[in-house]
C-alpha cells in the first residue's frame, strides 16, 4: 500500500504557517519505490522553502539493520538550514538522517546503514522536517517500500584520487555526497551498497599555498560519472593541470597598451606565452622586463611560462619642446638656431620635439642672423632658458630673443689726406680722417651721440677745413655725412664745431637732429 503524504507542522513553526506538499511522482521500480516529492511552506518567516526529494530507498539488511538512501535537492529561493529525515520501523523503532546548508538549485545525498527492525515488502512512514535560514520551518510525511532479500547485502568500493595537484595544498579538492576532502584525505576508498547512488564533484580551481599557483581541473574525471549507480568496484580519477600566474603592467602607468592586457592571468605550465606592445609616438617603446630584468626590446617577446612571473612593458616617458624665436621677420636670412647639430632657418621655426625625458640635447641660437634687407640685421639678446643644453624633464618652449639693428655709418666729404686731427667724436671715442668711414649696427629705437669738429687743421699750412653742414641720409641703413670745405687759414677763420645728435628708428622713421655752436 502506498500512502499519500500528509501534511503537519513542525513544532517548531509559527501558528500562521501553512505548508504545503504536492505529491509528483511515485515510480516503483523492481524492489524498491523511488519517490519524487516537493515540499513546500509558506508563512510569516518563510517566503519559499521547498524541497525535492528523488530515490528513496529503505533496503533491508537483517531483522534490524537497513540502509536508507534519497536525494534531497533545494526547489526553493531559500538555503534549506537543516534537513531531517526520520524513518519509522517496526516496534516504534526510529532513525534520523540529516543533510545541513543546503543553497538553492543544489542537491546532496543522503545515504547511511542504521539500525532499524524492517519487514521485507512492507510499507514504513518517513518524514521531512525543514529549517529555513529566514528561521521558517515545514514538514510532510510519506511512506516507503522496504526492499531486499534478507541475508546480507553487496558491496562494493569506489576510490577517488587525483593526478596533478600539489600535495602540500591545504584546500578542498573534491566532495563525494557532501563530504570534502583535501590532499591530506585523498586517495579515499568508500565501501558502497550495490544499486546505491551517490555523487562526487571535483573543485575546478584549486589553489595552492603559493598564491601564484593554481592547479586547474582538466575534466572530465577518468570513471563513473556522477551521480554514480554501484554496480561493481570502481576508481574515479581527477587530472589536474598546473596553472601559472602572469601578472602583466605598463610602465609608466597607462603610457602604452600591451597584450595580454594588464593585469593577472592564469597560463597553463608550459605554454608559450606571446605578448606585444603597442609602440606610438606619444610613448615609444623601451623594453620588456620580466621579473625586473631586462628580457627584450623587440615589441613582440616569446617564453615558455615555467613558473610564476611579472611581465612589464617600459614605455619612454615622452616631453614636448618648442624651439622658436622673438624679433626675428622674414628678413632674415641663413641659419638662425642649431639643434642637436641640425641648422634650422627662419621658415623652420617655430620647431616642435618630441624628446624622450632623461636625454640631453643640445641647442645654439646664432648670435647675429643676417638680413635680405641691405642694412638691417637681427642680434641675439638672450635666451631662455640658457646654458644651451636641456635635460629633459617637462614639456619646454626653447626662446632666442633678438633685436633689430640698422647700420648707420659716419663718413665725411671734402677732407683729404692733409686732415689732421679728430674728425669726429661718436659715443666718447674719436676717429681721424683715416678710421673714416665708421659702420655702426644700432639697436631699433636706440640713441648714438656724435659731435663732428668745426675746424680740422692740414698739414698743408695754407689751408684748413671747416665743417660746412652735416646731411643724413635714411634709406632703412642710415648715413651720416659731415661735409667739409677747404678754405684759406687768411680769408676766413671759424672756430666752433657742430654737435649733432640722430635717434634711429629704422626705415621710414623720422630722424631728430639737434645742432649747437661754440
Amino acid at each position: 500500500m502506498v500512502r499519500v503524504p500528509v501534511l503537519k507542522m513542525n513544532r517548531h513553526a509559527v501558528s500562521t504557517m501553512v505548508a504545503t506538499i504536492i505529491l509528483i511522482a511515485i515510480t516503483l521500480l523492481g524492489a524498491g519505490v523511488v519517490y519524487a516529492i516537493y515540499l513546500s511552506a509558506t508563512g510569516p518567516h518563510t517566503k519559499n522553502l521547498q524541497v525535492q526529494t528523488t530515490a528513496v530507498t529503505l533496503t533491508h539488511l537483517t531483522d534490524e539493520t537497513v540502509v536508507a538512501s534519497l536525494n534531497v535537492k533545494n526547489t526553493g529561493s531559500i538555503t534549506v538550514t537543516v534537513c531531517f529525515v526520520t524513518f519509522h520501523g517496526d516496534d516504534d523503532t526510529t532513525i534520523t538522517l540529516n543533510t545541513t546548508d543546503l543553497s538553492p538549485g543544489n542537491m546532496k545525498s543522503i545515504n547511511e546503514q542504521a539500525n532499524l527492525k524492517t519487514t521485507i515488502g512492507s510499507t514504513y512512514l518517513f518524514q521531512i522536517d525543514l529549517e529555513g535560514a529566514d528561521g521558517g520551518t515545514a514538514s510532510s510525511t510519506s511512506s516507503v517500500v522496504c526492499t531486499g532479500s534478507g541475508g546480507p547485502t553487496e558491496k562494493k568500493h569506489i576510490s577517488f584520487l587525483t593526478v596533478g595537484i600539489d600535495e602540500t595544498t591545504d584546500s578542498v579538492v573534491l566532495y563525494v555526497d557532501g563530504q570534502n576532502y583535501t590532499m591530506a584525505n585523498l586517495p579515499v576508498t568508500s565501501e558502497w551498497v550495490v544499486s546505491s547512488m551517490h555523487t562526487y564533484c571535483f573543485v575546478s580551481d584549486v589553489p595552492c599555498q603559493n598564491p601564484n599557483i593554481l592547479f586547474c581541473f582538466d575534466g572530465p574525471a577518468d570513471g563513473p560519472a556522477s551521480p554514480i549507480t554501484v554496480v561493481a568496484d570502481a576508481s574515479v580519477v581527477g587530472y589536474y593541470k598546473t596553472n601559472y600566474s602572469l601578472t602583466v603592467d605598463v610602465s609608466p602607468t597607462a603610457a602604452g597598451s600591451v597584450s595580454p592586457t594588464e593585469g593577472v592571468h592564469w597560463i597553463e605550465a608550459s605554454t608559450m606565452v606571446h605578448a606585444t606592445a603597442e609602440n606610438t609616438t606619444e610613448a615609444p617603446f623601451n623594453c620588456w622586463k620580466r621579473d625586473g630584468q631586462y628580457l627584450s626590446l623587440a615589441t613582440t617577446v616569446e617564453f615558455i611560462m615555467d613558473a610564476p612571473h611579472n611581465l612589464t612593458a617600459v614605455f619612454y616617458q615622452i616631453a614636448h619642446i618648442v624651439v622658436q624665436t622673438n624679433g626675428v621677420d622674414g628678413n632674415a636670412t641663413g641659419t638662425i638656431v642649431t639643434v642637436d647639430g641640425k641648422e634650422y632657418a627662419f621658415a623652420d621655426l617655430p620647431k616642435n620635439f618630441t624628446w624622450i625625458v632623461g636625454t640631453i640635447h643640445s641647442y645654439q641660437f646664432t648670435q647675429i642672423v643676417e638680413s635680405n634687407s641691405p642694412g638691417k640685421r637681427f642680434y641675439l639678446t638672450g635666451v631662455n632658458p640658457p646654458g644651451g643644453q636641456l635635460n629633459v624633464s617637462v614639456n619646454t618652449t626653447i626662446v632666442g630673443s633678438y633685436v633689430i639693428q640698422w647700420l648707420t655709418t659716419f663718413r665725411t666729404s671734402g677732407l683729404d689726406l692733409t686732415a689732421q686731427g679728430t674728425v669726429i667724436v661718436i659715443e666718447g671715442a674719436a676717429y681721424t680722417f683715416n678710421q673714416l668711414p665708421a659702420p655702426f649696427w644700432v639697436n631699433n629705437g636706440a640713441q648714438i651721440t656724435y659731435n663732428f669738429t668745426a675746424v680740422i687743421p692740414s698739414s698743408n699750412p695754407s689751408i684748413e677745413f671747416a665743417l660746412a653742414n652735416v646731411t643724413i641720409t635714411v634709406s632703412g641703413s642710415t648715413t651720416i655725412t659731415g661735409n667739409y670745405v677747404a678754405r684759406s687759414k687768411t680769408t676766413l677763420v671759424e672756430t666752433g664745431f657742430f654737435a649733432d645728435q640722430v635717434n634711429i628708428f629704422g626705415e621710414g622713421f623720422p630722424i631728430r637732429k639737434r645742432r649747437s655752436y661754440d
